[in-house]
C-alpha cells in the first residue's frame, strides 16, 4: 500500500527555541509508522536582512543608527556565521544598550569655528540658548538624514544593475561605502560614472523612471527642485530621436554653393552663430548634463555622517563590544552536519 507523507515546511528555522525544536523532531521521529511526516526547513535569506535594514537602520524613524565597523561585523556574523536574522535583530538591540549605558554627555560636544567664540561663551553660561542650539542641530541632524537615505537609495538604483557591480549589488554594501568615506574619492566610483556614461538612452532612461518613483515615494521635501529635474532628464531623452530626425532632415538638404566673398561670409558666420544659440542638445550633451547631475546630488546629500554636529549622540561606533557578547555559531559546520550527522 502507497505511503502518503505529511510535508511541513518551517520557515525561519532560527527563530524557534532551540528546545522546542528538539523536542518536535524526537517526539515525532517516534510516530513516523503511524504518521509519516517529511520536514522542511526554511533558514532566512540576504533578502530578509535587507529587509531589517531598511526598516531599522536606513529610515529616520528610528533615531539610533551605526557606523560602518559595527554594521561591517553584524553583518558578517549574519553571513559567515549563524545566518540568523534573529541574532542580528539581538545584536543591534546590544548596540543599543550599549550605545546609551556607556556614552556620557561628551557627545554632545562639537566643534565651532575659531570666530565663534562668542557663541561658545553663550552656550556655556545660558541653558535656555543650549537647549535650543542643541534641538536645532538635531533637527538638522534629522533633515541631513532623509536627505541622506532618500539619495542612497537613488545611487542603488543607478548603481546595483551595473556591470561587474563597482559599488555592489546589495544596498547594505554602498551603505557601508558611504558610512566609511566620502563615496566620490574612489576608484569604484570614478568607474560607475564612466559605465553610466556608456548606458544607452533605454537603459538609462529606466534607470531615471526607478529614481524618480523614489522620489516620489519619499516624503523629504529639502530636495528642491530635484523631482523635476529629473522629469526634465526624461522629457530630455525622450526628445533626442525626434532631434535626431530633424537633424538628419535638415543635413539632407542640398546646399547651393556661391562664389565667396566678404559679405556673404559675414551673413554665413553670423547665421552659424545664431544657429549654435539657438541648437537643440545634442545625446553627448544631455548624456554628460545628466550624469554630472547626479554626481552633484551624490556630492551634496551623502556627506559622511561625522561631519555632522551631534552624530555621536545617535550613532554607535563601539564595534569591538560585540563579539565579547555574540555566541555566533560557524554556519558551514550546522551545514555540513545537517547534510552529512555521520561526520
Amino acid at each position: 500500500v502507497a505511503l502518503s507523507f505529511c510535508v511541513l515546511i518551517l520557515k525561519d528555522m532560527e527563530s524557534f527555541a532551540t528546545k522546542l525544536l528538539q523536542d518536535f523532531i524526537i517526539i515525532s521521529s517516534q510516530y513516523l509508522h503511524e504518521f509519516p511526516l517529511i520536514l522542511i526547513f526554511v533558514i532566512s535569506c540576504k533578502e530578509h536582512l535587507t529587509m531589517v535594514l531598511d526598516k531599522l537602520l536606513l529610515t529616520t524613524q528610528f533615531t539610533f543608527k551605526i557606523n560602518e565597523k559595527v554594521l561591517q561585523v553584524l553583518t558578517n556574523i549574519f553571513l559567515y556565521h549563524d545566518f540568523s536574522i534573529r541574532n542580528f535583530i539581538k545584536g543591534l538591540q546590544l548596540s543599543l544598550l550599549e550605545h546609551f549605558y556607556s556614552q556620557d554627555l561628551s557627545v554632545l560636544y562639537y566643534n565651532l569655528p575659531e570666530q565663534a567664540s562668542e557663541k561658545q561663551v553663550v552656550l556655556l553660561t545660558n541653558e535656555r540658548c543650549l537647549k535650543e542650539e542643541t534641538q536645532l542641530l538635531l533637527e538638522n541632524l534629522h533633515v541631513y538624514h532623509m536627505n541622506y537615505f532618500l539619495n542612497l537609495r537613488c545611487l542603488h538604483k543607478f548603481t546595483s544593475s551595473l556591470p561587474k557591480h563597482p559599488l555592489g549589488r546589495q544596498i547594505r554594501e554602498l551603505c557601508c561605502t558611504c558610512l566609511e568615506k566620502n563615496i566620490w574619492d574612489s576608484e569604484e566610483y570614478a568607474s560607475v560614472l564612466q559605465l553610466l556614461r556608456m548606458l544607452a538612452k533605454d537603459e538609462r532612461m529606466t534607470i531615471l523612471e526607478k529614481r524618480f518613483k523614489v522620489f516620489k515615494s519619499s516624503c523629504a521635501k529639502h530636495l528642491g527642485s530635484t523631482d523635476e529635474r529629473i522629469e526634465e532628464c526624461l522629457a530630455l531623452f525622450q526628445s533626442l530621436d525626434r532631434t535626431k530626425e530633424e537633424e538628419d532632415d535638415s543635413g539632407s538638404q542640398p546646399k547651393v554653393l556661391q562664389k565667396p566673398d566678404l559679405y556673404h561670409l559675414q551673413k554665413s558666420l553670423l547665421e552659424m552663430t545664431e544657429l549654435r544659440r539657438s541648437k537643440k542638445q545634442t545625446r553627448f550633451e544631455v548624456l554628460r548634463e545628466n550624469v554630472n547631475f547626479i554626481d552633484c546630488l551624490v556630492r551634496e546629500y551623502l556627506l559622511s555622517p561625522e561631519t555632522q554636529p551631534l552624530h555621536k549622540a545617535v550613532y554607535f561606533s563601539t564595534a569591538h563590544a560585540l563579539p565579547e557578547h555574540s555566541n555566533a555559531a560557524p554556519r558551514i559546520a550546522l551545514h555540513t552536519a545537517r547534510n552529512n550527522p555521520i561526520i
